[in-house]
């Protein structure tokens, strides 16, 4: 599904200028920084990006980077693509974006094992995909598109690992194992941005 609809925004990403209202005729840079509101579920976290590229008739493209506090905190770090659109008077856009998302360290975990013993058990992140999906509305300022309204699907994946016993019966040995959990993250993002 996710594969599905990043293909599906580049689709539109790489649509003709006939979707375009945009004057220029040069490739030119573009840097935009963007704070958002992460929901899902019931938490609600924030994430802020900034983002650079080359922009030609509408369509930008771009490297960015975040920092993402939903749950754990994190860093994405992505390649981008936006399309600009005029639709009935109104200055739209799409946008997508796939990297990865840069998680690393060790936390210490403070557990109670049994009834008199505290222990700690040392968690280990590693990181994982992310991807983004979008839409967003252009606000003109001094007639220049500056700011940028928009609402996207994220999707980050974060793993932890961590070590634990268990107790085999038949030889009244402890044994240690290591669990690995995966985490998908899936978020729906209102941001905010402002291009230069």
């Amino acid at each position: 599904m996710v594969k599905k609809m990043i293909r599906f925004s580049f689709c539109l990403i790489m649509m003709g200028p006939c979707l375009v209202h945009a004057q220029q005729k040069k490739w030119k840079p573009w840097i935009l920084p963007e704070a958002g509101k992460l929901i899902a579920s019931s938490a609600f976290s924030t994430d802020y990006r900034l983002n650079a590229g080359l922009e030609k008739n509408g369509l930008m493209f771009g490297l960015g980077g975040a920092v993402d506090q939903y749950r754990f905190q994190s860093y994405p770090v992505y390649l981008q693509g936006r399309k600009a659109f005029e639709f009935r008077k109104v200055n739209g856009f799409v946008f997508s974006s796939m990297g990865y998302n840069v998680k690393s360290g060790n936390a210490t975990m403070n557990n109670w094992n049994g009834w008199w013993f505290p222990s700690t058990t040392v968690v280990t992140y590693r990181g994982g995909a992310y991807a983004e999906l979008g839409l967003g509305h252009l606000v003109k300022i001094r007639k220049k598109q500056r700011l940028q309204l928009s609402v996207s699907w994220v999707m980050k994946a974060v793993q932890e690992s961590y070590p634990s016993s268990i107790w085999n019966p038949a030889d009244q040995i402890s044994q240690q194992i290591t669990n690995q959990v995966r985490y998908t993250m899936h978020r729906t993002a209102l941001r905010l941005g402002w291009k230069f």
